[in-house]
């Protein structure tokens, strides 16, 4: 049917490589996808303790880690902005 070794020949020829890199690929984002779970998972539960109807209200941590959130909630709408 399809002979991919004719057709793409320089891919073909790099076909190990693209698949140790792509397995590389999966894993980096495996891993800095599970370790932003972690820390999101921390930030969360540090605003829903800290506030002011939770368990342990505190406003000087509740305003610290609220700061963060919404720093880091507004890098994407920056980055937008400049391209």
């Amino acid at each position: 049917m399809f002979n991919l070794e004719k057709i793409f020949p320089n891919l073909y020829s790099l076909k190990d490589l693209i698949i140790t890199e792509t397995i590389a690929t999966i894993n980096m984002v495996i891993v800095a996808g599970a370790i932003a779970f972690i820390i999101g998972l921390i930030l969360a539960i540090g605003l829903v303790l800290f506030r002011n109807k939770g368990l342990m209200p505190n406003k000087v941590l509740f305003s610290s880690i609220d700061g963060v959130v919404n720093f880091f909630r507004a890098i994407p709408f920056v980055i937008l902005l400049v391209a």
